[in-house]
């Protein structure tokens, strides 16, 4: 057999590194070194198959190659996120830009129509006050005067809720607590609440006890709150039934609660009763979707908790947590 290229040259007393390949006396593809040492009269000579020598080599060249791959698509996929994030930035701010204009529309609009809607309502008001006794105006005029009237009562409330809508989604909802007096308050409420509940024919309940402390609470805005869950429920409730308003004091908290009997809420629909914009479903309930959204933020700025519980045909009752006089006053100094 021929010599290889390792026997050839150091047979020929030729020293060499051999890194490119050659075949040995197998025929296999093999990597060598070798050295003709002249003291000792002999030579020396090592071998490895090529395959063996260089996997590790291959190892780190797969390796270095998946990496780069990996930077060139993690390169890759940044500058799609930059875009897309770039895209949606743009997208939001012109959102941002048409909800402002959309809410500064709604509350100038209904702000505008407050001053005309309170002059319908005085006008209408009057109309009814100042009738004569024997003045010939028939039964059905009369019922749709007052329907023109309650017509004008909702327009005003869903005007109210729209302004309050749109200060809420501003972050300009402000409250101004102070001490007040619960039984003022219940007062107040009562003195707006009971024609409403009698001209329904509906038995008005006030199950709330003189011990009650002082409450540290806008005024206004809780009057607000009693005003939307109690038309709620004269709304909801059929003539000859009954709403129970309760308050308890609890610690540092006072708890109300408004109770009817109506139609109730199905379970499945309670989660959602607070939720902006959302209406019941084939239920007596469905509504413009505001008030109680409002009346939870109202109760929530108060650092208080709202919540409702209810069965179909059992009726339904709302509760709402304030804090008192002592236990806010202590927080805030």
């Amino acid at each position: 057999m021929p010599y290889t290229l390792m026997a050839q040259g150091i047979s020929k007393g030729q020293d060499e590194v051999n890194l490119s390949g050659y075949r040995d006396y197998r025929g296999i593809t093999v990597v060598g070194a070798w050295l003709w040492d002249q003291e000792l009269g002999m030579g020396f000579a090592t071998e490895l198959d090529m395959d063996e020598a260089y996997a590790p080599y291959r190892m780190i060249d797969r390796g270095l190659w998946l990496i780069v791959g990996i930077v060139f698509l993690s390169m890759f996929f940044v500058l799609l996120l930059r875009e897309a994030k770039t895209r949606m930035d743009r997208t939001n701010f012109e959102l941002q830009q048409t909800n402002r204009i959309r809410r500064e529309l709604l509350a100038t609009v209904s702000h505008d129509l407050k001053n005309p809607l309170a002059a319908l309502l005085l006008t209408n008001e009057l109309l009814l006050k100042t009738l004569p006794q024997n003045f010939e105006f028939t039964d059905k005029r009369r019922k749709l005067l007052e329907q023109s009237r309650h017509a004008a009562e909702r327009m005003r409330k869903l005007i109210t809720d729209l302004l309050d809508k749109a200060k809420i989604e501003s972050g300009k909802l402000i409250i101004y607590p102070a001490a007040c007096d619960a039984e003022v308050l219940l007062s107040g409420v009562r003195e707006m609440i009971e024609p409403l509940a009698a001209n329904k024919g509906i038995h008005l309940i006030w199950d709330t006890p003189n011990t009650l402390p002082r409450l540290w609470i806008d005024e206004g805005r809780i009057s607000q709150v009693f005003s939307n869950l109690l038309g709620n429920a004269i709304k909801f409730t059929a003539r000859d039934g009954q709403i129970i308003v309760n308050a308890e004091h609890l610690g540092d908290w006072v708890r109300f609660s408004v109770r009817d009997t109506g139609p109730g809420i199905a379970k499945v629909d309670i989660p959602h009763l607070f939720e902006r914009y959302w209406q019941a479903q084939n239920t007596a309930r469905a509504g413009t979707g505001l008030g109680l959204a409002i009346t939870q933020e109202f109760i929530t700025a108060h650092g208080g908790k709202i919540w409702a519980e209810s069965e179909l045909g059992l009726g339904s009752v709302f509760f709402f947590t304030v804090p008192t006089d002592l236990a806010k006053g202590a927080r805030v100094s």
